[in-house]
């Protein structure tokens, strides 16, 4: 911790970190929302979503390249909704929120609009509480009422103790974009008073090349050779990897049970493919108690080589990159194709994140720290592609006046992923990477 702040300080010395104006780290913005669709209207009102508006630029200049791969390209929208008492409007007693991916497949339109459509359907369903296919929500609506409810009672009856804002929120990470698919998790968590909070992970497997959400029964030619495999390497992981025994301690589920209990897990939203194989998991309090957390499973694909559909593995990947930074004013017109523009926040610098050779699974996310700086966690995710080629992205940006808040990660064919900082010079105004020092958590 020391070392990383040690650094941290020579970092700011050496280059004057500053900015424009001083930054709120976890500020939100207003994005556009969800894409469009055609629901049964919700049976309660809500409040109006604006339509949205959603771009994707052509590469600039003279040396524009073709589409890399059937790239993959995701931003990532957040909508926030604060109410406050019904009283005199002072205390906050509500914040809900849902982030929003938008995917362009680079060559496959129909496939992208099949995907957004799926996507627009779970923001209908999390925004109204209505099932639209995929099960019901809270949504919007009853979440206020309920915190509405609780702030009479703490008045009316005097109650302490009793906190009075209210939270859902629903955020989306990618585990695997490539040629052959796209797979997202959307974790939701709901906090309505007590000692915590509940969340609860949902994964969505995407084919790229269709636009349909993939079946367990779609990755296999023979589905009972399949999940028995999978069934005896989670008993296999089980029984010789110590990290269970935390996750799923001994008593809570009997192991004589643990064969019907692994094979519950073969469902519709708790598994996904990541970068290292077949991720299944658990929902809070399935497999253990609450601090035990989410018993997550990953069966690597050399293990299921033998019943899985090889299209289903991941593509071969090649090259190396590296990453730079300029103020986009200084880059030359034509020089570079400019893939896309992110935009962190409004009215910001534009940057340009230039890549030089290839580089794998480049995204841009918000982050705040812990209270000592020794942790990072993600607040958001803002920007994903799958692969990018001696190519660049426009970044509109705020950069802070002391710690970094943007931060960018990619990986190189071999897996290795790399994390850094975006800084800005006070010297020189230039900007500049700094390799993340810190533990990322989350």
């Amino acid at each position: 911790m020391k070392k990383w702040i040690a650094l941290l300080l020579c970092a700011c010395m050496a280059f004057s970190l500053c900015a424009c104006s001083a930054f709120k780290i976890a500020e939100d913005l207003d994005l556009p929302p969800l894409p469009e669709v055609n629901p049964e209207a919700a049976s309660e009102p809500v409040p109006t979503l604006p339509a949205t508006d959603v771009s994707f630029p052509e590469g600039e200049g003279e040396q524009a390249a073709a589409p890399i791969d059937n790239r993959i390209i995701v931003s990532c929208s957040t909508t926030k909704y604060e109410q406050y008492d019904p009283a005199d409007g002072t205390q906050l007693i509500l914040t809900f929120s849902y982030e929003t991916p938008v995917v362009h497949i680079e060559g496959r339109e129909e496939a992208s609009d099949a995907i957004n459509e799926y996507i627009a359907m779970l923001d209908e369903t999390f925004y109204t509480g209505n099932d639209y296919g995929d099960g019901p929500s809270t949504g919007f609506n009853a979440m206020l009422e309920a915190a509405e409810d609780n702030f009479t009672y703490v008045i009316e009856t005097g109650t302490e103790g009793i906190g009075m804002e209210y939270s859902e929120s629903r955020k989306v990470r990618i585990e695997r974009a490539d040629s052959t698919l796209l797979s997202l998790v959307f974790t939701d968590s709901v906090y309505t008073g007590g000692a915590h909070g509940i969340t609860d992970d949902r994964a969505y497997v995407f084919d790229t090349e269709t636009g349909k959400r993939l079946r367990l029964d779609d990755l296999t030619q023979d589905y009972s050779a399949f999940e028995n495999a999978v069934v005896d390497a989670m008993l296999a992981l089980r029984e010789t990897d110590e990290g269970y025994n935390n996750t799923i301690p001994e008593g809570y589920v009997d192991p004589a049970d643990y064969r019907s209990a692994f094979s519950a897990l073969l469902r519709q939203g708790s598994w996904y493919l990541g970068q290292d194989g077949l991720v299944l998991f658990s929902s809070l309090y399935e497999l253990g108690p609450y601090a035990s957390g989410i018993a997550e499973f990953t069966i690597p694909y050399e293990d299921l080589k033998t019943v899985m559909d090889e299209r289903w593995f991941p593509p071969e990947r090649q090259g190396s990159g590296e990453l730079s930074v300029q103020a986009m004013s200084e880059v030359p017109d034509g020089s570079v194709e400019i893939v896309d523009r992110a935009v962190v926040d409004e009215g910001g610098g534009e940057v340009c994140l230039l890549v030089s050779g290839t580089v794998y699974d480049l995204s841009l996310s918000r982050v705040y720290y812990s209270d000592d700086l020794s942790e990072f966690y993600q607040d958001r995710l803002i920007w994903h592609t799958s692969s990018l080629t001696d190519a660049a992205l426009q970044i509109a940006v705020l950069v802070p006046d002391a710690i970094p808040n943007l931060h960018i990660a990619y990986r190189t064919a071999d897996g290795e992923v790399h994390g850094l900082l975006l800084s800005q010079s006070c010297m020189d105004g230039s900007y500049f990477l700094m390799e993340d020092k810190i533990e990322s958590v989350g």
